[in-house]
């Protein structure tokens, strides 16, 4: 199928028309397959390739050439002739592709999700009239002219998602299509069809990001040939997060985590626990992500995460200044220390950066130690340093300097770099 649906999307090949009011594929035989088996594969293939846009969804020709099995995907009559396709095709792509330049410009896979569910709500109308269900089975008229139906939302929302790396894939009940999408390792559901208000540049986020039991009303009933293969939406991603000692979080639609007390007041200029982790929620409410700064006490700095989150006990990489860091258990930075982790030893300088970069000097302005790229420091005896020259990495990383001795020879170290002078008993 996917052969046969790339030959149709770049070459200008004629589809196959035999009589039906639809165009075709080529044939492609799958003998062997049991009916329901081989339309759970076409239907499966043509909810996940929503760039084959002149695709009909969920829908094939099959037949016999003698006992052999075959099958055709079923191609609409405006895109058999293939130079006319060949123009779709052209303005399709133009249109998604500065739709996925816009998707990508987001900072985070939540923005790229929510700007691909805005996209969507914003250049598609629904279209009412019932005559034109059958046009409207795939991305086509959705790219093409902003008008659709709920496959037409869904497979353009999966296609915008895939095309910026992130996981989506098309769901259906009998009467209705909408989509899942995989964000922080978790599975929730959008419906941007139910979300479209059809006024312009107006929609709402009342099915975005949600769970499967949010949903459940009636019209969200996954058809039983789609149940062994989608992932289950467990959570809301929008919404009530926790509760603690008396405090609530909330994940809000612009993505951030706000914290409310119990009466009610937005929590603000405050460190705040929510049972699994620390926070400090700004003047506006909003945690303060990826940022080194300073801990209450004034004098040891602290760093939260990505997600808001204060660090303890482990290392961190930090966007904001572009290097990893150590962080103790009470959330402080390491700086110009010596670390061991297991069998491993690792040196955080006078600013708090983990060395990684090969040769270096300690803090102390004396000694030299060597670091890998993965921050180990060499702490196996006698090896060379980066001029081929033999020197002796102590079990702290440094270089020994001076005379060392293996309890048979004195070993002479040069008092500077530590490089080798020769040896005596």
């Amino acid at each position: 199928m996917q052969y046969e649906c790339e030959q149709y999307l770049d070459t200008q090949e004629d589809a196959v028309v035999d009589g039906s009011s639809y165009a075709r594929t080529d044939y492609i035989e799958c003998t062997g397959m049991s009916t329901d088996d081989l339309w759970e594969v076409v239907w499966i293939f043509t909810l996940s390739n929503p760039q084959y846009y002149f695709v009909r969804g969920t829908s094939a020709f099959r037949g016999y050439q003698g006992s052999k099995l075959y099958v055709a995907l079923a191609i609409y009559p405006d895109y058999q002739k293939g130079y006319v396709r060949a123009k779709y095709t052209a303005q399709f792509n133009a249109k998604v592709n500065n739709w996925i330049n816009e998707i990508n410009a987001e900072s985070s896979d939540y923005f790229k999700i929510k700007k691909a569910h805005d996209i969507v709500c914003a250049n598609i109308v629904y279209d009412n009239d019932s005559s034109n269900q059958e046009k409207h089975q795939s991305s086509g008229t959705a790219v093409l002219t902003g008008n659709s139906v709920c496959a037409g939302y869904a497979q353009l929302f999966s296609l915008l998602c895939n095309a910026a790396g992130i996981s989506a894939i098309c769901v259906t009940s009998p009467y209705h299509e909408w989509n899942e999408v995989k964000l922080d390792n978790n599975w929730y559901v959008v419906d941007c069809t139910w979300d479209d208000s059809d006024s312009d540049n107006s929609w709402y986020y009342n099915y975005f990001c949600k769970s499967d039991a949010t949903i459940n009303e009636g019209y969200h009933e996954v058809e039983s040939y789609l149940s062994a293969y989608r992932p289950a939406c467990n959570s809301d991603y929008i919404g009530k997060i926790s509760s603690y000692n008396g405090n609530t979080f909330y994940r809000e639609v612009d993505g951030n985590i706000r914290c409310y007390d119990r009466n009610g007041a937005l929590v603000t200029n405050k460190f705040i626990f929510d049972g699994s982790y620390t926070y400090y929620m700004q003047a506006d409410g909003t945690p303060m992500k990826d940022r080194l700064t300073y801990h209450p006490d004034g004098v040891h700095i602290i760093y939260f995460d990505t997600d808001g989150h204060e660090v303890f006990s482990n290392f961190q990489y930090c966007p904001s200044v572009g290097y990893t860091c150590y962080f103790d258990s009470q959330g402080y930075i390491y700086k110009d220390q010596i670390t061991f982790v297991g069998d491993k030893v690792y040196y955080l300088n006078a600013n708090g950066k983990m060395e990684n970069s090969g040769w270096f000097r300690f803090a102390n302005g004396m000694d030299y130690g060597y670091a890998n790229t993965d921050g180990t420091l060499k702490a196996d005896g006698f090896s060379y340093d980066p001029w081929g020259r033999i020197v002796f990495y102590h079990w702290n990383g440094m270089v020994a300097r001076g005379l060392i001795t293996d309890g048979v020879y004195y070993y002479s170290m040069d008092m500077t770099d530590g490089h080798y002078l020769g040896s005596f008993q």
